[in-house]
């Protein structure tokens, strides 16, 4: 997580926030949360529903289009 955490005040729209990866100072994945198919407020009232989520959890989502098994590199 990071390079830094922030609080919900500092946050102006939890559903345009960008997300990215870098791996070894290489950006590895670049999107936002614009793009997710459940807005926030959606999926946390939905994980909600299952489990006690509390002050200070993290709710992983997955990862943006364009990783994973789309991705067409080697590491070593």
């Amino acid at each position: 997580m990071g390079p830094y955490l922030v609080t919900k005040d500092e946050i102006e729209d939890v559903n345009n926030l960008r997300l990215w990866l870098k791996l070894n100072g290489e950006i590895m994945q670049d999107s936002n949360t614009s793009t997710f198919i459940f807005k926030i407020p959606h999926l946390v009232s939905y994980m909600s529903q299952f489990m006690a989520l509390l002050p200070g959890g993290v709710v992983s989502t997955g990862s943006p289009a364009g990783v994973g098994y789309g991705l067409n590199r080697r590491f070593t």
